[in-house]
């Protein structure tokens, strides 16, 4: 897993993107198109972690 990568769904400048910035300052800020490819990504070890909006 690298620990570097947060995926979150939407694109550059979403509030979703602002979020990782703000949780995770150090890492590497993965947009994607949908929530089911960054729980998918999560899942599959490609991501420590991901944002997405409820």
């Amino acid at each position: 897993m690298d620990w570097t990568k947060v995926g979150y769904q939407g694109e550059p400048g979403a509030f979703s993107e602002e979020a990782v910035r703000l949780l995770f300052p150090d890492a590497a800020a993965i947009a994607h198109r949908g929530l089911r490819t960054v729980f998918d990504d999560v899942a599959s070890g490609g991501l420590a972690f991901g944002v997405v909006p409820l």
